[in-house]
């Protein structure tokens, strides 16, 4: 399989302070020690990225209710953008996403087939072999180490918008070089998890 004729695509959380929210606790199962938390509100962005083997594409920052409709809408200038910016026919790239219920929805199938753009099959669980998660994490700890943190969501967005455009090329390369090596990891984990 030649994975250079691929583009991927995901979402991602970005928040002002860094954090998405997440706590990891490992603790034996004691009732008493459960704690309620309150979800508190995040000031920052969702945002909708795409690679391909000649760097990164469109940056797309979600507002609003993300609906399948609302995918296909977004995805009509993110996706399709790339290849062109690129120097590339949409239907030459065959097109990575996730299973989420968005991404498979019947309004994104159908735009999917009617754009004549060929969707890889994809586990529903898989962030270890999608290579554009270690993008995001790439692009989260540059905006993270800039001189100047973003204090609102405008500089928040221009933070985004100004790394993304310049991560190296040769760093998308060795993402896309690995993925003979994730696979061949998953494989032998038998499904289970790998180091990446």
């Amino acid at each position: 399989m030649v994975w250079r004729w691929f583009a991927f695509s995901d979402e991602s959380n970005f928040n002002i302070f860094g954090s998405d929210g997440k706590q990891y606790v490992w603790r034996r199962p004691r009732p008493s020690q459960y704690q309620k938390i309150c979800q508190a509100w995040r000031r920052g962005y969702y945002g909708m990225g795409v690679i391909t083997a000649a760097g990164v594409g469109c940056l797309y920052r979600i507002e609003g209710t993300f609906t399948g409709a609302r995918y296909t809408e977004i995805f009509q200038d993110a996706y399709l953008g790339t290849p062109n910016d690129q120097r590339r026919r949409p239907q030459s790239i065959i097109f990575q996403q996730d299973n989420d219920l968005k991404h498979t929805s019947l309004v994104a199938r159908e735009w999917f087939k009617s754009h004549r753009i060929e969707v890889t099959p994809w586990l529903a669980s898989s962030p270890d072999l999608n290579i554009i998660e270690h993008v995001w994490e790439f692009l989260d700890r540059k905006v993270c180490s800039r001189d100047v943190l973003p204090r609102n969501k405008a500089e928040l967005w221009e933070a985004l918008k100004e790394e993304w455009y310049h991560i190296p090329l040769i760093f998308i390369e060795k993402l896309y070089d690995s993925i003979p090596s994730r696979l061949q990891a998953v494989i032998d984990a038998k499904g289970g998890n790998t180091r990446y």
